[in-house]
């Protein structure tokens, strides 16, 4: 019997994001880590928020920080 193992990997966005965030490397990281564990990566997918409260919080969020950071959704 396999065991599935679900990862997720948060991005920051905006300009902090834009500067500080390499999606790639993250990934990669994240990747290189489970690997070591014995864990093997078959799939992988841009995670999409599709939910208007959490949209909503976003927003304000990027508002009240003057544009500069705000939670992005990642992989």
């Amino acid at each position: 019997m396999k065991i599935n193992k679900i990862v997720r990997i948060a991005l920051s966005g905006s300009l902090i994001g834009l500067i500080l965030t390499n999606p790639r490397k993250a990934l990669d990281k994240m990747i290189e880590k489970n690997n070591n564990n014995g864990w093997n990566a078959i799939y992988y997918t841009t995670r999409s928020e599709s939910n208007i409260i959490i949209i909503l919080i976003q927003w304000l969020v990027l508002f009240l920080t003057l544009g500069l950071w705000t939670f992005g959704v990642g992989y």
